[in-house]
């Protein structure tokens, strides 16, 4: 799962506005 955060880190950015998004 580590792998997928670096790959959503683009999108990390925006789900820090709607985590929920």
């Amino acid at each position: 799962m580590e792998g997928e955060t670096v790959r959503q880190s683009s999108s990390c950015d925006e789900l820090s506005r709607d985590p929920r998004k």
